[in-house]
């Protein structure tokens, strides 16, 4: 894609620095999800964009060790967020397992 298309997004391609960077670390969690393409976009919009959320907060908060200040700092979310996201899963700060974690 060219850069007018990037720079009208808002976003940009990572640098090659960069990825060549996150390569040589180690394999970081993915988020493993297949989709049918034969449901409505909306739709498949919120089921990713929940699973996504979901996931990253599991894991930022079970790294942090269930500490909200500290995964807000990791993730660079504020806590009331954090606290949203935990509130709209259902998560609390005691429960969440590395069971939870449904990434590869």
């Amino acid at each position: 894609m060219d850069e007018l298309f990037h720079h009208r997004l808002g976003t940009a391609p990572p640098e090659v620095s960069e990825i060549a960077e996150r390569q040589d670390a180690p394999e970081a969690p993915r988020l493993g999800l297949s989709v049918r393409l034969d449901r409505p976009f909306h739709e498949l919009k919120e089921y990713l964009l929940a699973e996504f959320e979901r996931a990253y907060l599991l894991r930022c908060l079970t790294e942090s060790e269930m500490n909200v200040s500290a995964a807000s700092r990791q993730s660079g979310l504020s806590r009331k967020h954090l606290r949203t996201l935990m509130s709209k899963y259902g998560i609390r700060r005691g429960e969440a397992a590395q069971d939870d974690l449904d990434v590869e």
